[in-house]
């Protein structure tokens, strides 16, 4: 039996920190796991309270360890098939990039007026209320509920294999806007392939409601969704704003949509591996971690932020530029 790092109980709990690919082993008993959060510094290992309530750069962060223990307990029947499932995380994540790499080259090398002319009204922000394209009510139910289903996954699978949630919490912006739910574990597990399968869990998550909800907006969809399939994959307002048709959904089907595309919009953009801080990125390093080692994990974030900024800035300077020669 070990100690805890922190307060010397006994405990054979182990909490695993990467610090710039150098990997960290604390013992934590069950009150300190819960309780602090261990960051190593150069002065040692600091220890952060988790707080309820945390205000930085204008996002109002609000936590409980109680969701924590909720979520640990609601994993118990269902942690062992969705750690089995959450392999298929990773065949979405690569699909999710192939597809938004064919994107941005497509972006990148054709001129396209309809593009154009969406970006003018703010089209692609999934904001909900401010993006044309996504109402205020669907869109912000639609992302509660993607948010919900992804984190819950991560945490059903990460108590399987030993790390279960020490908190669980909401992210506000501006201290009213929903901006995020998150779960938070003090450390990785030692194995990288069990941490992919934990960030790949929330992926399938969102896969597994995107699905039942477009099942059952299909029952009962106007027959053009039927006649042209590939409608599902543009909402009826980005439809009219490119001038295509006219599609009126009542508020019940329009919500199952909406859950269907918000969700199909987080895989593409959390399952892409060429973004940083999302769950894509985070599959790609702990694989790679399997043939590199720890110590060189700094190169793929790095590699991927590079490429990704070069893209961001590419486009952006394009469209900017096409704007401007619209306006002459």
């Amino acid at each position: 039996m070990n100690t805890c790092f922190k307060c010397g109980k006994e405990s054979n709990r182990e909490v695993v920190l990467d610090v710039h690919g150098r990997l960290h082993a604390l013992t934590l008993c069950d009150e300190c796991y819960k309780k602090y959060e261990p960051k190593v510094t150069r002065k040692g290992i600091e220890w952060r309270e988790i707080k309820r309530f945390r205000f930085s750069y204008s996002v109002l962060f609000i936590e409980s360890s109680k969701l924590g223990e909720l979520i640990s307990k609601a994993s118990a029947n269902i942690d062992w098939i969705a750690s089995k499932m959450s392999v298929l995380g990773i065949i979405l994540s690569i699909l999710s990039t192939a597809f938004m790499i064919y994107g941005i080259v497509d972006r990148l090398v054709r001129y396209n007026l309809i593009t154009i002319h969406l970006l003018k009204h703010r089209v692609g922000l999934m904001i909900p209320g401010i993006d044309p394209i996504l109402p205020l009510i669907e869109g912000l139910i639609a992302l509660l509920l993607a948010m919900i289903i992804h984190e819950f996954m991560h945490g059903v699978v990460s108590t399987y294999y030993g790390i279960p949630p020490s908190s669980a919490g909401v992210a506000l912006f501006l201290g009213f806007l929903p901006f995020m739910a998150y779960v938070k574990h003090p450390g990785l597990h030692r194995d990288p392939w069990k941490n992919v399968k934990i960030a790949g869990a929330g992926i399938v998550g969102n896969a597994i409601l995107a699905l039942i909800s477009l099942a059952l907006f299909l029952l009962n969809a106007p027959g053009i969704y039927f006649e042209k399939p590939m409608l599902v994959f543009a909402p009826p307002p980005l439809l009219k704003l490119a001038g295509i048709m006219e599609i009126e959904l009542p508020f019940t089907a329009s919500l199952l949509y909406y859950v269907w595309f918000v969700n199909f919009a987080v895989i593409l953009i959390n399952g892409c591996m060429l973004f940083p801080a999302v769950d894509g990125h985070t599959i790609l390093k702990y694989m790679l971690l399997k043939k590199i080692s720890y110590r060189y994990s700094w190169m793929v974030t790095l590699s991927s932020m590079i490429v990704f900024t070069t893209l961001v800035i590419g486009i952006v300077m394009r469209d900017w530029f096409y704007i401007y020669i619209s306006k002459l």
